[in-house]
């Protein structure tokens, strides 16, 4: 009895151990920084997306296209919702910077849009270690927005996701919406 107490004792801080180094890789024990902020104006190009596997395909594409038109975006978006009848959809895309607007206004039609003019948003901050940060990140932050948003009297929305693998961070942008 005493060996299997042993054993079982030495698995389960195995497994803990195993299980922090894991947490720390992701980065989750990484701050998150949450402030209000002037930002913009974005344009956001962006393709709808239901499976998460097709997620990385289409996103690329949508990358490779915007490269054809020299138009090469340095960040990436995410924008995760679910429709009415609850179900689950991404949104993919890349954030197309004030400088590349000209440019790119020859070429909008071609894609879906979304603009977003300069304004104070709140915005929470994430540094971008490897791709286990993107949960720890989401996980995190999220939940930072929440307690922010609670805490001023903001009604939360659904944030959008800003991957910047130049500066290794990942931003959650939220607008500042006043509860009714």
């Amino acid at each position: 009895m005493r060996k299997f107490l042993r054993y079982f004792l030495f698995g389960l801080v195995g497994i803990l151990s195993i299980s922090v180094v894991l947490l720390w890789y992701s980065g989750y024990f990484n701050p998150v920084y949450v402030i209000e902020k002037n930002n913009g104006p974005f344009k956001l190009v962006y393709l709808k997306v239901s499976q998460f596997e097709e997620l990385r395909l289409k996103q690329n594409a949508l990358f490779n296209q915007l490269s054809d038109l020299d138009i090469v975006p340095d960040m990436t978006i995410g924008i995760y919702d679910q429709t009415e009848s609850g179900e689950l959809y991404d949104v993919t895309g890349c954030l197309i910077q004030e400088k590349d607007f000209g440019k790119f206004s020859a070429f909008q039609d071609q894609f879906n849009t979304i603009e977003l003019d300069a304004k104070k948003r709140i915005i929470a901050e994430f540094a971008y270690d490897n791709n286990f940060s993107v949960v720890a990140g989401s996980y995190r932050a999220y939940a930072a927005l929440k307690r922010y948003a609670k805490d001023k009297g903001y009604e939360y929305n659904n944030p959008i996701e800003i991957y910047d693998s130049n500066h290794k961070r990942i931003y959650y942008f939220m607008e500042r919406n006043v509860k009714k």
